[in-house]
């Protein structure tokens, strides 16, 4: 479900960070007095930490406070604030920036939960990584904000760093295919076509191919041949068979019916 897609691959918070306990942990009062003094302890030294030279120490202590904050004292909404203080702190330090992540699509505030996952992409290291967050944040632009145009750059985007990437390619179909966007539409599932292993699969988007370009595009020809090849990657492949008897009919070719 649209729900769930952003949620997916190496952007995704760990699991301890995902589930948080919901509102403060049931623990003895020696074990309570432990984390009350590790809180004071933390924010003893983030007081005596300066604000220049030191970002990523103090992005790491408002980023410990704001978790015992949510786990141990059920505060989430001073832990989120230490969150987006650690993220203004240090802009490259992922854990504040998953955690707000988290935070944000509780809230159902996609704006900025495709702010935190641009964020991330920017401090990303390996182009798969880059790649799987920008198909996250085109999914978000997609379902959630309405902005094709947008979530079209972030897919076509991942496509550059990870071409043979199946998640946004079949996104980039399907907002096309929304848009009656056809000439796009064309190249993503030639592009589709050209990545896939299995024959069946390829004839059957082959037709589709060439359903385009005969019926929206205005290819005959090129449907035709489109038509030819998918039979030729299968031959039980129905719809290639009777569309091309149709167009040698239409044609009177009967020598090739």
């Amino acid at each position: 479900t649209p729900d769930e897609l952003p949620t997916t691959g190496p952007a995704a918070a760990p699991a301890a960070e995902a589930a948080p306990a919901k509102g403060p942990w049931k623990v003895s009062p020696e074990v309570d007095d432990t984390f009350t003094t590790l809180h004071g302890f933390l924010s003893q030294e983030l007081d005596f930490t300066p604000d220049e030279g030191e970002e990523r120490r103090r992005a790491e202590l408002l980023y410990e406070l704001g978790h015992l904050e949510e786990v141990v004292f059920g505060d989430g909404g001073r832990a989120r604030e230490r969150y987006e203080l650690a993220a203004g702190t240090d802009a490259t330090f992922v854990p504040a920036l998953r955690a707000l992540g988290r935070h944000y699509r509780k809230e159902r505030r996609w704006r900025q939960v495709v702010e935190v996952l641009d964020a991330e992409l920017k401090t990303s290291s390996t182009e798969e990584q880059r790649a799987a967050l920008a198909v996250q944040i085109g999914a978000l632009l997609w379902h959630r904000l309405e902005d094709g145009e947008g979530a079209v750059a972030s897919l076509e985007q991942a496509q550059q760093l990870s071409p043979r990437a199946r998640r946004s390619l079949e996104l980039l179909r399907l907002i096309y295919s929304r848009q009656h966007d056809w000439e796009p539409l064309f190249g993503v599932l030639g592009r589709l076509c050209n990545i896939s292993a299995d024959d069946g699969e390829r004839a059957r988007l082959t037709v589709e191919l060439a359903e385009l370009a005969e019926v929206r595009l205005g290819r005959p020809q090129e449907a035709e041949e489109l038509y030819a090849h998918a039979l030729e990657l299968d031959p039980a492949n129905q719809k290639a068979a009777l569309a091309l008897r149709r167009l040698y009919l239409h044609h009177e070719r009967w020598q090739q019916l």
